[in-house]
């Protein structure tokens, strides 16, 4: 069964509305999406800049050079977990939404899995 969509109207004053259209903006999502998140406790983030993504590259151009370095030297597999890793951490850290519980501890929504 489809979800059925309800639509419904919000009021803002001008200063609300500015700083919700701009939100919407520097997280690259429409004004609707970012309603509908934040009903959801999710709250985006701003897109993060070229500067991130140039070391994201960068990081997977070391990432593949180590790699193919690693037939040669077994012991390079590792730091290429490592690096991995680190790719995923960032991304997650810097692009995931942050979940907000009733209390307001904020917790990104990508780290749910228990910490023995």
């Amino acid at each position: 069964m489809k979800n059925k969509r309800v639509r419904k109207s919000i009021r803002f004053n001008e200063e609300e509305y500015a700083i919700f259209s701009s939100y919407a903006k520097q997280c690259g999502i429409s004004e609707s999406q970012l309603m509908c998140m934040l009903i959801m406790g999710k709250i985006p983030q701003p897109l993060p800049d070229k500067n991130f993504w140039l070391m994201l590259e960068q990081l997977y151009s070391i990432h593949d050079s180590l790699k193919q370095l690693s037939k040669f030297d077994n012991s390079l597999l590792k730091t290429c977990t490592e690096i991995e890793q680190l790719i995923l951490d960032l991304q997650r850290e810097f692009t995931v939404p942050k979940e907000v519980d009733m209390f307001g501890n904020n917790k990104s929504v990508a780290h749910k899995r228990k910490i023995a």
